[in-house]
């Protein structure tokens, strides 16, 4: 039903499709309107057959995966999010796929990678609630290089860009309200947004550095273990 209303398919293409569509749904544990409208999207975008289109999704499955992220929740999140797809996809959405998982792993939708990248790019604004945040955080945001990075399509660093200027969890605990909602509203977040890419942030650090703890060099050996 779903590849016959969104797809626009005929009975015949439907039927044909409709094992593959199956395998493919059943890969990225997508609902098949969800899948219809990926694949809708990404047909948009692309020359590409239906039938390779799915093969490439069930491939991205398997990429989301092996980055531990759930594929259901990206698969989902693109699905939910067309028009921001349509708007900066790259590469075959390749980017997008990416900021979806650099958005998960911090605990946000793609929707937020949406809100961040649509206000970055509006750009007087957007310098002007830096300046604001910056008075009231005490220190210098600088979000020109997220501002880059949006507008040449790199979604992905982005994410990146903005878990580095937001620092960590004790430096957000320190602010008082207004200067967290100023510092939300600088790089385009809710506050509980906000609060989600902190604490992930600094849970990253913690890990990272437990990581290089355990695998650094042994002092009595001088090599790594």
């Amino acid at each position: 039903r779903a590849i016959l209303s969104d797809l626009g398919a005929s009975v015949r293409e439907a039927t044909d499709l409709s094992l593959s569509f199956a395998r493919t749904a059943a890969a990225t544990g997508q609902s098949s309107e969800d899948l219809a409208k990926t694949l809708s999207v990404m047909e948009s975008m692309s020359d590409l057959s239906r039938e390779i289109l799915l093969n490439q999704i069930r491939t991205n499955a398997a990429m989301i995966e092996a980055a531990g992220v759930a594929p259901a929740l990206v698969m989902r999140d693109i699905a939910q999010n067309t028009e921001f797809f349509a708007k900066f996809a790259r590469d075959g959405g390749q980017n997008i796929i990416n900021a979806g998982i650099a958005a998960r792993k911090l605990g946000l939708e793609l929707s937020a990678v949406s809100s961040i990248s649509e206000s970055l790019l509006d750009f007087e604004t957007s310098i002007q609630k830096q300046l604001e945040a910056s008075l009231l955080i005490g220190r210098q945001l600088n979000l020109d290089r997220a501002r880059q990075l949006a507008l040449a399509g790199d979604q992905e660093g982005v994410v990146e860009e903005i878990r580095r200027q937001v620092g960590g969890e004790a430096e957000f605990n320190r602010l008082n309200v207004i200067a967290r909602q100023k510092l939300a509203e600088a790089v385009g977040v809710n506050v509980e947004q906000l609060s989600r890419i902190v604490r992930n942030n600094t849970a990253a650090s913690v890990g990272a550095a437990a990581g290089a703890a355990s695998g650094g060099e042994n002092p009595l050996l001088g090599v790594s273990q």
